[in-house]
């Protein structure tokens, strides 16, 4: 079988296993991207067709309207012209059910491929909110058309239900690179304190950086340090708190770096926490930082947010949100020395766990078996 991937996020290199892996499982894997994307703060511009090898290439075109993950529109006279001779047996569009890119791929491959193809949706679809007019309609096309659509979360299976979707649903979180993420030295020799994401509000920045304020005041782990990694509207403001708590020498910002470089930074930490809180719109919908790090052998902290217990899968390691006394003390117990051997045996269990679940390579190998399934 022969696979055509659209993703707006597909060129992020963390991915790039992920197609390999695919390929292993598929004749032929062709993946669309944009030729630029701003991913979570950092530009991604790719602007030559990548091959990952003899089955599998990476084909960037140009977009318009791209201010929005749900209104861009790929150049399709550029898509027709890299697909010439490329008949595909299942197109994945990795974008959500309203999106007028999902809708454009659904009507456009009808009028360049010959032979019968199944659509697949990927959707992280996080509130029951009704989209207006043409959202609305867009998303009523596309459950018309889709064979199957994947979940993020067990969250969204049952809010794509409510929705509308009435065909298969099944779960698929997002995956790990571990010829990239690997376990290093042990945790225990580390003093940092590291966030990886967007420094925006909902992801609970501010509550981290009070919760390392009341760390530090009770003198216990004096020589704790702080790093987020990331940017966002909330960058200026997070420095100017760190200044005013007279704690510049130990909280630090590292603008957004590519996962080669994420590992590192995973590695010379103590912990990494994801204090994520939920709003009327927005849910942690997987937390993938959490799962590299329990791949690097790193303990997690999370929120209750979203997907994020699930994930850690183990309640030691996660706190109700926007709680800032337990973050505390969940942040205590993993730096406190004493509790080192009981986290190491934590730890092998939870990185354990999400190798299974979510290595590139376990995915993909569920992914060709839901296709063919729906034979």
């Amino acid at each position: 079988m022969n696979l055509l991937l659209f993703w707006h996020a597909g060129g992020v290199k963390s991915y790039y296993e992920r197609y390999k892996n695919l390929a292993e499982e598929y004749e032929q894997v062709k993946v669309i991207i944009p030729q630029s994307w701003n991913e979570g703060g950092k530009l991604v511009n790719i602007n030559e067709l990548i091959q990952l090898g003899d089955n599998c290439e990476i084909i960037p075109v140009k977009t318009k309207f791209s201010f929005k993950q749900t209104t861009f529109l790929y150049d399709f006279q550029e898509v027709k012209t890299h697909l010439k001779h490329f008949e595909p047996d299942v197109i994945h569009i990795h974008e959500e059910p309203w999106a007028f890119s999902t809708y454009q791929i659904i009507r456009e491959c009808k009028k360049i491929f010959t032979k019968e193809y199944k659509i697949v949706i990927d959707s992280a679809a996080i509130n029951m909110n009704r989209r207006f007019f043409p959202f609305s309609l867009i998303e009523k096309k596309t459950y018309s058309a889709a064979e199957l659509i994947f979940a993020r979360n067990t969250e969204v299976v049952e809010i794509l239900k409510k929705r509308g979707y009435k065909g298969p649903i099944r779960l698929l979180g997002n995956g790990v690179d571990t010829k990239i993420f690997k376990r290093k030295d042990s945790f225990t020799t580390k003093k940092a304190i590291v966030f990886i994401g967007r420094l925006t509000e909902c992801k609970g920045v501010f509550l981290l950086i009070e919760a390392f304020k009341k760390i530090i005041e009770e003198n216990h782990f004096a020589d704790t340090t702080l790093n987020f990694i990331g940017s966002g509207d909330a960058q200026d403001s997070l420095k100017d708190l760190a200044k005013k708590y007279k704690l510049e020498n130990k909280v630090k910002f590292i603008d957004r770096v590519d996962s080669e470089k994420v590992v590192d930074y995973i590695t010379d930490s103590r912990v990494l926490v994801l204090p994520s809180i939920s709003t009327q719109l927005w849910k942690e919908q997987f937390g993938r930082v959490l799962v590299e790090s329990l791949v690097v052998g790193r303990p997690v902290i999370g929120s209750t947010c979203g997907e994020i217990p699930n994930v850690i899968n183990n309640e030691k390691y996660v706190f109700t949100e926007n709680n800032l006394d337990e973050l505390v003390e969940k942040i205590k117990f993993v730096l406190n020395p004493q509790n080192e051997e009981v986290i190491t045996k934590d730890i092998e269990i939870m990185r354990k766990d999400v190798i299974e679940k979510y290595d590139w390579s376990n995915l993909s190998k569920y992914h060709i078996t839901q296709i063919r399934d729906l034979a």
